[in-house]
């Protein structure tokens, strides 16, 4: 993450298991004046924050639960439109135990999304 260090504008967290939460991380990501926004609601309480962990870059910290059907819509035609891509992890169905595995033990680094494989 390194490499991406204050070089992103927005910042929208889907995360919703996550222990430790990384938000430091993740803020350190943001340019001059970023926005981080938490659209998923971790199981775990948020990490303090120090206030030059906020005042260093003057990011922003914003909250969102759902946005309207419209908004919604707008938004899944930009990402056609751009090219946007979910970050995920596919497993085949029949492979449902390595996927709790894996869940359960903090594995993920994306989204796990099962297909189905079995008749």
């Amino acid at each position: 993450m390194k490499s991406l260090r204050g070089t992103l504008d927005l910042i929208v967290s889907t995360i919703d298991v996550a222990d430790p939460f990384p938000l430091r991380d993740y803020l350190r990501l943001l340019f001059v004046n970023g926005t981080f926004v938490n659209v998923g609601i971790p199981d775990a309480k948020l990490p303090q924050l120090a206030p030059i962990d906020i005042v260093a870059n003057g990011c922003r910290l914003a909250g969102s639960l759902v946005g309207s059907k419209k908004e919604a819509t707008e938004m899944l035609e930009l990402a056609a439109k751009k090219d946007i891509r979910p970050w995920i992890e596919v497993f085949p169905m029949s492979q449902i135990k390595e996927a709790i595995e894996g869940m359960k033990s903090g594995k993920p680094k994306f989204r796990y999304v099962l297909k189905q494989d079995l008749a």
